[in-house]
């Protein structure tokens, strides 16, 4: 996976797709980067989701008179705060790219990553149906937050405080996805998506539509 590294990912093309239908129109524009709106809209999001997780987190731990986490010494608990970073890490970079081949699955066309502004992302080139679409976007956020339910579920205290922590880093640099899949639900199942990383245009057939 080869990740580019942009500085405005909005300037690297304002064309519409090749093959975009000559009657299909903008319906909508959404711009995580461009738009201070939307973006004070997703870090808002992922401020809150932030505050619920880790309170929720905080508060079932501060029930127990000690947690075995807090018990360890130094090296031991050193060693298991690298693997909990190196976990999350693993965790974000896997769901960007579990996006990537999504959108090369219903899209048909090579994906590609890239990096600007702390956002990680993958685009296409290709038009993809909204109903895929909304698929492409849940399923990468959705996957790994059960498997993490599942694990924190099935482990020792101290893992489960592992599966917690990533499950919390998993969900809020998600807080684009989920804002983006709300935006979506209520469009026509016609409508198609043009994905390009921080910025995606929806089009529908029709007359031109404000964006």
């Amino acid at each position: 996976m080869k990740i580019a590294m942009e500085r405005d990912p909005g300037l690297r093309s304002t064309q519409n797709p090749p093959d975009l239908p000559s009657d299909f129109r903008p319906v909508t524009t959404i711009d995580i980067a461009g738009d201070k709106r939307t973006l004070l809209i997703v870090n808002a999001i992922e401020a809150a989701l932030f505050v619920l997780l880790a309170g929720g987190g905080f508060f079932a731990v501060s029930r127990r008179v000690s947690h075995p986490v807090l018990e360890m010494t130094f090296w031991p608990y050193f060693g298991w705060m690298l693997i909990t970073i190196a976990v999350s890490v693993f965790c974000v970079i896997g769901r960007i790219y579990l996006h990537g081949l999504l959108l090369e699955h219903y899209g048909g066309g090579d994906a590609h990553y890239g990096f600007c502004r702390m956002y990680l992302y993958a685009w296409g080139d290709k038009l993809i149906r909204i109903r895929y679409y909304l698929r492409i976007t849940i399923v990468p956020v959705l996957l790994p937050a059960l498997i993490l339910l599942a694990l924190s579920l099935l482990m020792s205290p101290v893992w489960r405080c592992t599966a917690y922590i990533v499950q919390i880093v998993n969900l809020c640099s998600s807080s684009r996805e989920c804002y983006i899949a709300a935006r979506l639900l209520g469009h026509d199942r016609q409508e198609v998506v043009y994905d390009r990383g921080l910025k995606l245009t929806v089009f529908g057939p029709g007359s031109e539509y404000p964006l």
